[in-house]
């Protein structure tokens, strides 16, 4: 696929229009052109980059993907109706059975067990519903959190509706209950805040379990990046407590499993720097004794000994890359975890076929990441095995995934990791494939964190035609500006630049 260029005031390409006539249409926008100017150049150049100041809202305005421009996003916020004439609402005829809190509460267990787990609930456990439902019922802000994750999930339906159009107000109606909801969350909050204190467990647990719905919230409104300060407020308080407090309790042990993915697979987008001052303002405790079991983890979708390799494998590129470890070191340990991860088993769970396919899609994706990082480094001759192999046997799990009626969460970090693993091989069927397996994610999970997964994405693929390619119309071959590029490309400063921080479930 050659990507075209089309004019910024065109805004939105009709998808329809174009796949029927076999096109896929990605926009480029002026930014893309700078930071591709940006990163052609050396890096010890001096040259001083005259940019104009990143706006992401601008940018995300001026790059919506096809799925937003569809269901045409920004008009749900554009209106919301006073809270008074709400309560009316709710108990009109017409409209109060569908927006009642007693409505909405029960719709909780069927959206978070379709939507908040690897597994189906009726095979194993999911702590979305066995410990967030009961906690409402004794936590105000968590009630009220739940409420709003309902609404948006409701405003989404609505959204989707495939027999009928939608109705306008009744999504103006949700999306006012989303956030009359989510604001009463946050004022909770806040009085938990004021009469705080660290040794009342229950007021511990509610606020953990409040703060992490009000994440999965962000999460699930199209990849908001408010999400990362819900985990900021995480890790000061699991800094806080001792392990034995955090595995006394299962409110406490569930949060701490729901974040640490998004934790450890957060730091594996960021480029040098940017990790290096993550770390340091938001640090994480890692419990060891949680990451040693090769059993598939429900909420991590792989073992936890599996998503410690990855863990392992970023902290040891970031160390190599600050200098604080030698090559021979730095060779020595991924080569190491490179026939750890030939050896290793994932213990899988009974019945829950979904969940198999996503361990299997994470242990093809470490091995790509595993070697992507010495490619970086141009370190890959020091193993005497390829990562080929595994590129073919991901995509064919990651599309049985997507396809499937009953995948819950899905292994974008995966996604991520083959899409941008290596950019010129077999390019033009590669990102066919991917632009395929985002319309089956945005069927399953519409306007959710995909949209900005999609976006970053796109972003690399833009940037590295810009640089790589650049006047060679898009067949791979050697641009005239070759002695002036950057040489591996790091999707991670791609990432950098747009300010992207993906929640990459």
């Amino acid at each position: 696929m050659n990507q075209r260029f089309v004019e910024q005031e065109s805004h939105f390409v009709n998808p329809e229009s174009t796949t029927a006539n076999g096109y896929h249409f990605i926009i480029f926008s002026i930014w893309d052109v700078l930071v591709s100017y940006k990163l052609r150049q050396p890096a010890s150049s001096g040259t001083l980059y005259i940019l104009e100041p990143f706006s992401l809202e601008k940018y995300e305005n001026d790059t919506k993907t096809e799925e937003e421009w569809r269901y045409e996003v920004s008009k749900i916020n554009s209106s919301v109706i006073p809270r008074s004439e709400l309560e009316r609402i709710q108990n009109d005829l017409t409209y109060g059975p569908r927006t009642s809190e007693q409505f909405l509460l029960n719709l909780t267990p069927n959206v978070l067990s379709r939507t908040k787990s690897f597994a189906r609930s009726e095979f194993i456990p999911n702590d979305f519903i066995h410990i967030v439902i009961p906690g409402c019922q004794k936590f105000p802000a968590l009630y009220r959190s739940v409420l709003a994750l309902s609404a948006l999930d409701l405003i989404k339906g609505e959204l989707c509706k495939k027999n009928s159009p939608h109705d306008e107000y009744l999504i103006t109606i949700y999306n006012s209950l989303f956030i009359g909801y989510k604001n009463d969350a946050l004022n909770y909050l806040h009085d938990i805040l004021d009469g705080f204190d660290i040794e009342v467990v229950e007021m511990l647990e509610e606020l953990v379990i409040t703060i992490l719905i009000l994440c999965n919230i962000e999460i699930t409104n199209k990849g908001n990046k408010e999400w990362v300060r819900y985990l900021t407020e995480a890790s000061l308080i699991f800094g806080a407590l001792t392990t034995e407090k955090i595995l006394d309790s299962d409110i406490f042990k569930f949060a701490y499993k729901y974040f640490s993915l998004r934790y450890i697979l957060l730091l594996t987008t960021l480029d040098h720097i940017t990790l290096k001052r993550f770390l340091d303002t938001t640090p994480w405790p890692l419990i060891e004794s949680l990451f040693v079991d090769n059993t598939i983890e429900p909420m991590f979708g792989c073992s936890p000994y599996l998503l410690h390799v990855i863990y392992k494998l970023t902290i040891f590129s970031y160390l190599y890359e600050g200098k604080k470890m030698q090559m021979h070191e730095f060779v020595a340990k991924l080569t190491k975890m490179w026939y750890i991860l030939n050896t290793i088993t994932q213990d899988e769970i009974d019945g829950c076929h979904e969940l198999t396919i996503s361990a299997s899609c994470y242990f093809y994706a470490t091995k790509i990441y595993l070697y992507t990082i010495l490619i970086r480094h141009k370190l890959e001759h020091f193993l005497d095995d390829g990562y080929h192999a595994y590129v073919p046997k991901l995509w064919d799990q990651l599309t049985e995934l997507s396809l499937s009626q009953n995948s819950l969460f899905f292994p974008n970090w995966c996604f991520l990791i083959i899409t941008t693993s290596d950019l010129l091989e077999n390019e033009e069927a590669k990102r066919i494939k991917a632009l395929r397996l985002f319309t089956s994610l945005e069927i399953n999970w519409p306007l959710s964190s995909v949209v900005q997964i999609r976006k970053a994405i796109e972003s690399i693929w833009k940037v590295y035609d810009l640089v790589y390619v650049g006047g060679s119309g898009g067949s791979g071959g050697k641009s005239p500006l070759d002695r002036d590029k950057p040489d591996p490309f790091d999707c991670r400063r791609v990432l950098k630049e747009y300010e992207y921080m993906l929640a990459l479930t």
